[in-house]
C-alpha cells in the first residue's frame, strides 16, 4: 500500500508542477491587466479558483463537499477564520469562490510560481518569530478590512501536526475588533489526511469537507473581548468538527 502511495505521489507532484506552470500564465496576465485599478484582485482571485480546481481534478479520487457557502456575504467585509491542517487548506478555501485576501507565513513566498501568485493576490506576509512583523500584519489586515476587502486568517497560527484543533492565538480576534467587522468561521476536515504537515506522500483517496458556519455579527465582535471571541469561535469549531479533529480535552 505504501508503495502505491509513493507511486501516486510521484505522479501527483509532477502533475502539480505542470498545473502550476500552466496556470501561472493567466495569473500573470490577470495581474498585468488589473493591478493598477483593482485592489481586491478579482481577476487574479478567479484564476486562483480555477488553479485550485485543476489541482483537485488531477486526482478524481479526491472529493470535496462544501456546505453553506451562501452564508458568506460578498458585499460585507468579513474576517474569515479557518482551522489549519495542511498546505492544501488554502486550495480548498479558494474553491469557496469568494473574494478574499489571506495571511501567510513569509517563507511560502519561496515556493516557485505559487509565491509569485501570492504577490499577485496581495497576500499579507508574516514572520511569526518577529514581533515587528506581527504588528505590521495586524495593522495591514485592519487596513484591508477597512477598505472593504475580506480577509482569511488561520487563528491557530500554523498547521496542526496531529490533525486536531490547536489553541488559538489572539491576533485574528484583535484584528476583527479593531476593524469592527463580523467574523465568519469556516471548518475544514480531512486535508490533514490528504497531505499531513512535513510529509510529501499524498493519500490518493480522501473526502474533504468545508463547512461555512454562522457568522458572528460585528455588534457581538465589538461587545466581547478577544478571549471571549476566541472561546466563542473555538466552541463553534469543536461542535462542527469530527471527533478525530477535536482537541483531546474536548472529546467526551
Amino acid at each position: 500500500m505504501k508503495a502505491l502511495k509513493i507511486l501516486f505521489s510521484i505522479y501527483y507532484w509532477a502533475a502539480f508542477a505542470l498545473i502550476t506552470i500552466v496556470m501561472f500564465i493567466p495569473a500573470a496576465l490577470a495581474w498585468l491587466l488589473s493591478f493598477w485599478w483593482d485592489p481586491v484582485r478579482r481577476w487574479n482571485n478567479r484564476v486562483s479558483w480555477v488553479w485550485a480546481r485543476m489541482y483537485m481534478l488531477a486526482n478524481p479520487c479526491w472529493k470535496l463537499t462544501i456546505t453553506d457557502r451562501e452564508k458568506i456575504n460578498p458585499d460585507i467585509p468579513t474576517l474569515l477564520v479557518a482551522n489549519h491542517l495542511s498546505m492544501w487548506d488554502i486550495f480548498v478555501l479558494f474553491l469557496l469562490r469568494k473574494d478574499f485576501h489571506w495571511v501567510s507565513k513569509r517563507s511560502n513566498m519561496l515556493i516557485p510560481l505559487i509565491g509569485q501568485n501570492m504577490y499577485f493576490v496581495r497576500t499579507i506576509l508574516l514572520d511569526r518569530d518577529s514581533p515587528r512583523e506581527i504588528l505590521r500584519m495586524v495593522k495591514e489586515s485592519v487596513k484591508r478590512l477597512e477598505e472593504g476587502i475580506s480577509l482569511m486568517i488561520f487563528p491557530e497560527g500554523e498547521r496542526s501536526l496531529s490533525g486536531r484543533l490547536q489553541p488559538f492565538l489572539g491576533g485574528a480576534f484583535m484584528i476583527a475588533k479593531r476593524a469592527k467587522v463580523r467574523i465568519q468561521p469556516v471548518v475544514i476536515t480531512n486535508t490533514f489526511k490528504l497531505l499531513p504537515r512535513l510529509q510529501w506522500i499524498f493519500n490518493p483517496i480522501v473526502h474533504l469537507h468545508v463547512s461555512v458556519l454562522d457568522p458572528i455579527p460585528k455588534e457581538t465582535v465589538e461587545l466581547l473581548g478577544t478571549e471571549e471571541l476566541s472561546a466563542l469561535v473555538k466552541d463553534a469549531f469543536v461542535k462542527a468538527l469530527p471527533a478525530d479533529h477535536r482537541p483531546l480535552e474536548e472529546i467526551s
